[in-house]
């Protein structure tokens, strides 16, 4: 019997009952959708097409490990750098998640947010959730506070909470219900156990959470956040309180979004829901039109451009003298770019230099340079992208934001099309190939497959005069 083919609609079926959001935490009366909607969106996805977790809810039981696990977290340089630093009334707050970094000028520099950073130099403050931080280190952005001490601290103590363990179970029993009918994917009882714990966790932290983020936002009182990942059930509380201070959100792109990224559509129940919407961010600043109408996220929508790509995409392309192939890693499933590499490395018979490029949150690429295969591939550790990209003569990705970076760049750009690249990525401009065969015929073939594309559509061009003008409207 054929397996069922699964679009992001089926999942709308598991937030289209208005009961949804009746399930509401015991200390604040919030909806607690908005906080638990991702793991359960990632659950299903995770069972559906990966050997790997997208999920966070597999959580060990034993005392002593999460202790041990807590302090492991706790970073004592960033810990003694927010005691002297100095929150003070400004109009612009960014948000960063910390990863996404290049080295620029020798300083660490946030590739999503310090580029906006430069524009407004002297009329903000930032807040990070970035677990790295060394006093021996040089940052672009100095006026930063990190929230992950006090965040872990909240955490830990929202485990010994018995506060929320009867609406925990509730949705969670009721959410379950409704995945095995719907995706018949049936969780066993350690999962269903570990999931509500792990939920009740999630619920209790809304109350303790909401104070903190009170507390540092009084102290600001920003007109205006730029938030890094806001649309995620991670920033919901943060996004709810800044409403609360009547501070306008605006999350930034920052990668691939699409008629299939869970973060950025909704059934219409939660689109035309004003208390949800107190979860979500008000804006979307976008790469370009082609992907702000890709989404049915109930954001208003600025087309602004992709700075990142404007100030580091080569000006001219080099000749493609040698025969290099870029793998990009989506960060998942790792196994899966080592074992195309040896077979990309005998079927074109060892006349083509394989390299493997990982994914900004694999930090440790020892499972690449450890890994069975590793002789047959290189490792690019070029934290510009385009730099990368200048000498590439093929590029490919089963999905990846790089597909899109790589448009007018490296001339032969191909898609592995998978069951999950057909469900993340349903519309694109890629050359798709469906095997192994046909990958081989056309890396051998003379086609370019250059992706002649209006480029403007994707990322528009004058990032700086169409974020200037953003704040000037906003301020």
């Amino acid at each position: 019997m054929k397996k069922k083919i699964f679009k992001l609609s089926d999942f709308y079926l598991l937030e289209s009952d208005s009961k949804i959001l009746d399930f509401r935490c015991n200390k604040t009366n919030l909806i607690v959708w908005p906080i638990l909607r991702e793991e359960f969106l990632n659950l299903v996805i995770s069972k559906l097409y990966y050997d790997s977790k997208l999920t966070n809810y597999n959580i060990k039981s034993n005392f002593v490990k999460k202790l041990s696990s807590f302090f492991k977290l706790i970073n004592a340089s960033m810990y003694f750098k927010n005691l002297f630093f100095n929150l003070k009334k400004k109009d612009i707050l960014f948000f960063k998640i910390g990863y996404p970094t290049i080295n620029l000028n020798s300083e660490v520099f946030n590739k999503n947010i310090d580029y906006y950073i430069s524009l407004n130099k002297n009329n903000y403050v930032s807040f990070s959730r970035s677990l790295n931080f060394s006093f021996f280190k040089s940052y672009y952005d100095k006026e930063v506070y990190f929230l992950d001490f006090n965040e872990n601290i909240i955490d830990l103590f929202s485990r010994f909470d018995k506060t929320n363990q009867k609406v925990s179970k509730e949705i969670t029993l009721y959410l379950v219900k409704k995945i095995k009918k719907v995706f018949d994917i049936k969780l066993n009882n350690l999962e269903i156990q570990r999931l509500i714990k792990y939920n009740c966790i999630k619920i209790n932290s809304i109350e303790k959470k909401i104070k903190f983020y009170k507390k540092l936002i009084n102290k600001i009182k920003p007109k205006l956040a730029i938030v890094e990942n806001a649309s995620y059930s991670q920033n919901a509380i943060l996004n709810y309180v800044l409403h609360n201070f009547g501070t306008c959100v605006a999350e930034p792109q920052h990668g691939i979004i699409s008629k299939g990224h869970r973060n950025y559509n909704f059934s219409s129940l939660i689109r035309n829901n004003n208390e949800y919407k107190m979860f979500l961010p008000d804006d979307f600043l976008s790469y370009g039109k082609y992907f702000s109408e890709s989404i049915n996220s109930p954001l208003k929508m600025y087309n602004i451009g992709s700075p990142y790509r404007t100030q580091n995409k080569p000006k001219e392309n080099k000749k493609y003298k040698g025969k290099k192939i870029l793998l990009v890693s989506n960060g998942i499933n790792l196994n899966t770019l080592p074992k195309l590499a040896k077979k990309l490395f005998f079927l074109l018979n060892k006349k083509y230099e394989i390299i493997i490029r990982p994914h900004p949150m694999e930090k440790n690429i020892n499972m690449y340079e450890n890994n069975k295969f590793s002789r047959f591939f290189k490792i690019d550790s070029e934290k510009n992208l385009y730099k990368s990209l200048k000498d590439k003569a093929i590029v490919i990705s089963e999905m990846s934001t790089v597909l899109y970076d790589a448009l007018n760049i490296v001339p032969k750009i191909l898609m592995m099309r998978t069951k999950k690249s057909v469900f993340n990525l349903p519309n694109h401009p890629f050359e798709e190939t469906k095997n192994l065969e046909q990958l081989i015929k056309k890396i051998k073939s003379d086609k370019h497959y250059y992706n002649k594309v209006e480029l403007n559509k994707y990322f528009k061009n004058n990032w700086k005069q169409n974020f200037q003008k953003y704040i000037k409207k906003k301020l």
